[in-house]
């Protein structure tokens, strides 16, 4: 009784909320804004900071990884070979079930849209603020 209750009450919000309609935002709501942010003085711009949370999960990732690199020499010769070797045979199967012979242009389309982003915002960071 009580799903019967929460769909036709789930019924009910749909339909309200189709019925009402849609208002423009006000026409000089975005030059106005925009005015506002190029009116703010150098020193009162929000400016991008790392804080001490960054630095902690950088440190903590880098761990990890150093932590995986440790225990995988401490695995005894046999035992590596055999995970190296499981994780080739994985890989290989992979590729053949996603066919990604076809992938590539489009992986390397990724990776290099991925470059440009990170060489603009590097370009980005080193312009000289107005």
């Amino acid at each position: 009784m009580t799903a019967d209750r929460e769909q036709l009450a789930q019924a009910r919000i749909e339909a309200a909320l189709r019925s009402q309609p849609l208002h423009q935002p006000p026409a000089t709501l975005a030059p106005a804004v925009l005015a506002r942010i190029h009116g703010l003085t150098h020193t009162a711009r929000p400016r991008f900071r790392l804080e001490w949370l960054d630095y902690a999960l950088g440190l903590f990732l880098l761990a990890l990884v150093g932590m995986a690199g440790w225990i995988w020499r401490l695995l005894p010769p046999p035992a590596a070979d055999l995970i190296t070797a499981r994780l080739r045979l994985e890989a290989l199967s992979l590729i053949h079930v996603f066919d990604l012979g076809r992938l590539w242009p489009v992986l390397a389309l990724g990776l290099g849209l991925g470059l440009a982003v990170l060489l603009i915002s590097f370009a980005e960071s080193n312009r000289p603020r107005v």
